[in-house]
């Protein structure tokens, strides 16, 4: 049995999906380990929406990342899973200056940031990890995938980083 994923098979699949569909449990799959990683929020304080959420069926979700307005967005929620991480608050754009909230996994789930100075980042997706038996699955799984926050109007305004979810197949 690994440590790290509690698998007693060895892997067979890595997906990753960036768009919403569904997952088919293939009948060589014992159990998955699936990562969810919500949509980050959209910078500055006009015009911006919200991250969505990402998730794998109702086993694990990654919330969307907040939108900026009298302060930095929040990051956002996760539940379900093994390991629950809530995604990192956006910054206050400060002397022209503004750093975006980091997502888990580098390009996914980071919330949106802004050059002006008054101007807030969004906050970045949450995250969510659950090992899941085959038995716990249905024969199908819906996969959503976070869309990214949209950036206001204004100066160099940037979006947040649309979600993922990553699947781990292991055999039986």
């Amino acid at each position: 049995m690994s440590l790290i994923t509690g698998s007693s098979g060895r892997l067979l699949r890595i997906s990753y999906w960036t768009a919403s569909s569904t997952w088919t449990k293939q009948p060589d799959v014992g159990s998955v380990l699936v990562k969810v990683i919500g949509g980050g929020g959209g910078g500055v304080n006009t015009a911006r929406t919200a991250g969505t959420s990402s998730s794998f069926g109702s086993h694990c979700t990654g919330g969307g990342g907040g939108i900026s307005g009298a302060s930095p967005g929040a990051g956002g929620s996760a539940s379900g899973g093994d390991i629950n991480l809530t995604g990192e608050s956006g910054f206050q754009g400060v002397g022209g200056q503004s750093i975006r909230a980091e997502g888990y996994l580098g390009k996914y789930g980071f919330g949106g940031c802004s050059n002006a100075t008054g101007n807030d980042g969004g906050g970045a997706g949450g995250y969510s990890e659950k090992f899941i038996q085959a038995s716990a699955l249905g024969a199908t799984e819906t996969v959503t995938v976070g869309s990214a926050g949209s950036g206001g109007v204004g100066g160099a305004v940037y979006a947040g980083g649309a979600g993922i979810v990553i699947i781990y197949e292991y055999s039986k």
